[in-house]
């Protein structure tokens, strides 16, 4: 196999890296722990770190898009990419821009004000896997029966939880709180995958860990930092007192904060959990369906995900075309996958009310007598 191309099996899709470019290595980092098993992938997606394709025949221009017969092609400052449908496959091409960044003192330099301590190139990969990666996912899986869920998921083995939320409420927090009892292992942090069968799927991207999240967790902190340069940890701590413990993060794999042990590569959803912030003095819990928090799901998703609403909005612009799904066909079809596998596993759907000021301790011992008992 050639040593530059890379394949992940994502459930029911099969990813490959391929190419060379300024952030190739970076972003294949985020792959490192992701199953290589892909004989139960029933689609592809190429991701080619080169030259973007320019669309061939005639196309048409949509603010920074060019639509073509054949391809997409998005000018970005930093990382134009292309789309195009090759065959049963999705093939995205993606190429970094050439700027001072690339120097290597200029691109070590990055680091210092970066809130992850990423260099240029780890900070361009992480734009990829935010404005790019994602969004080319869910197009690729939602016809095969799986999306993108906005949650973090943990099992044991018997119980696959998925926490449910929109950002800051408190699922990193509490998926880091149960993966630190011991009991728990690592799926997904932020985006977890789900199929139609109710199964939930180790994701390849990093715990994003924020200086709030380990307030107060000496232990957590310090696995988080072990290993860490002077000036990496100087960083860390300047940011924390200068701008605050939400200015700050480290992004990591699961296996570098816990142990390999820690992490499953999937689990059959057991209990669906929407935590939503509010302004009571107490905890309140109430039952739900697979039909309302596939509803919910879905919301969250077309602001995380964007720019894909975005994508699709352009290209249908452009002109009539089968090809590719309209946004509101996309709203409805993830809707669909997600409501089927919550109802096929017949998951426990819940939503937690959290209180505005509550911390992650009072959030677990809540959802240990609550909801995991």
């Amino acid at each position: 196999m050639d040593p530059d191309v890379r394949r992940i099996g994502l459930g029911r899709l099969e990813i490959e890296f391929s190419g060379r470019d300024f952030i190739a290595e970076a972003a294949a980092a985020e792959l490192e722990h992701q199953s290589r098993d892909c004989t139960g992938c029933k689609g592809s997606l190429c991701f080619r770190f080169g030259p973007h394709v320019v669309p061939a025949g005639e196309a048409v221009e949509v603010d920074r898009f060019l639509v073509g017969p054949d391809a997409v092609a998005v000018r970005d400052r930093y990382l134009s990419h292309s789309l195009r449908w090759d065959g049963p496959a999705l093939e995205v091409a993606v190429e970094s821009a050439p700027g001072w960044w690339r120097s290597p003192p200029a691109a070590r330099a990055v680091r210092l004000v970066d809130q992850s301590f990423d260099d240029a190139a780890g900070r361009l990969a992480k734009r990829f896997y935010y404005t790019v990666f994602d969004q080319a996912v869910q197009l690729a899986q939602v016809p095969l029966g799986q999306s993108w869920v906005h949650s973090s998921a943990v099992t044991n083995g018997d119980r696959t939880v998925l926490f449910m939320a929109w950002g800051g409420v408190g699922k990193t927090a509490a998926l880091l709180k149960m993966l630190e009892t011991g009991s728990w292992r690592f799926l997904s942090d932020d985006l977890s995958v789900l199929d139609v069968s109710g199964t939930a799927h180790r994701t390849p991207q990093r715990v994003q860990v924020f200086a709030a999240n380990v307030a107060g967790q000496g232990a957590l902190r310090r696995e988080l930092l072990r290993g860490r340069s002077r000036a990496d940890r100087f960083h860390w701590e300047a940011r924390r007192r200068l701008l605050g413990a939400r200015s700050v993060r480290r992004r990591v794999h699961g296996e570098d904060l816990f142990s390999d042990g820690a992490v499953a590569e999937s689990g059959r959803v057991t209990e669906a959990v929407q935590l939503r912030r509010t302004d009571s003095a107490d905890f309140t819990l109430d039952v739900s369906t697979p039909h309302d928090l596939a509803r919910v799901a879905t919301s969250v998703l077309a602001v995380e995900l964007e720019p894909l609403g975005l994508w699709l909005a352009a290209i249908h612009a452009a002109g009539p075309t089968t090809r590719w799904p309209t946004a509101d066909a996309m709203i409805r079809e993830t809707a669909a996958v997600i409501e089927a596998g919550l109802s096929e596993a017949r998951a426990r759907c819940l939503v937690v009310g959290v209180p505005r000021h509550c911390g992650p301790d009072a959030l677990l011992r809540f959802l240990e007598d609550e909801v995991l008992a």
